[in-house]
């Protein structure tokens, strides 16, 4: 996807916070993924900057529990992902709007959905793009936090639940390296241009006339 801004444009300098969301927006433009897609749901001003977004990972997940407490999985997961008044000072705002049982995201209550991805530590080089991928590792299980430790589970319910009954089952293992998907969240097919049609026009040879060459003693 093709996307370039004029950051000589006027409105960039009336609202500075406008120019990082274009680069936000810049460098997730050319994210060629099987795994993640995303679209913008809502945009600002006469340049259509994205303030939020919704994202498709396509891999296996928990989506839920069964009465036995053995896990439900689901294909599809989708997050949508806005920006604080005070971005960048203040991070992302991620929230699951499909069901996800993890226990750093909230199963239940009024901030159900809500994504603890702990990254405010990382640094001014931390943008959309690698947190799209963070993201998409802690919904595979390659990147999770059940134990009752600093900066802690979202969700205790769901902690519970990995350290009595999902770990040791081997479902999942932070310590052996064991997610419940082991996607490359890069990887990319690119996609087939379509055959070119060879059309062959039939010619009425009643039509065609050939001029012969003289024959040997011919007038």
């Amino acid at each position: 996807m093709s996307v370039e801004y004029d950051f000589n444009d006027p409105i960039f300098k009336k609202v500075p916070l406008y120019r990082r969301l274009a680069r936000e927006h810049l460098s997730i433009a050319d994210l060629k993924s099987d795994r993640i897609k995303w679209r913008a749901v809502e945009t600002a001003t006469h340049l259509n900057i994205p303030i939020r977004y919704q994202i498709d990972y396509l891999f296996q997940s928990i989506i839920g529990i069964n009465e036995d407490q053995s896990p439900l999985y689901g294909a599809k997961h989708t997050i949508e992902v806005s920006f604080p008044a005070s971005f960048p000072r203040e991070t992302f705002k991620a929230r699951a709007i499909t069901n996800l049982w993890h226990p750093n995201i909230k199963w239940e209550g009024p901030t159900k959905g809500r994504i603890c991805v702990n990254n405010q530590n990382f640094g001014r080089g931390y943008d959309l793009y690698w947190y799209l991928l963070r993201i998409g590792e802690i919904i595979q299980w390659k990147n999770y936090l059940a134990e009752n430790i600093w900066p802690y589970p979202e969700d205790a319910t769901v902690a519970k639940w990995v350290l009595n009954y999902a770990e040791p089952k081997g479902l999942m293992s932070i310590k052996d390296k064991k997610p419940v998907d082991e996607s490359n969240l890069l990887e990319y097919t690119p996609e087939k241009e379509p055959e070119k049609k060879i059309i062959i026009k039939e010619v009425n040879r009643s039509k065609i006339r050939i001029k012969r060459p003289p024959q040997n003693g011919g007038d």
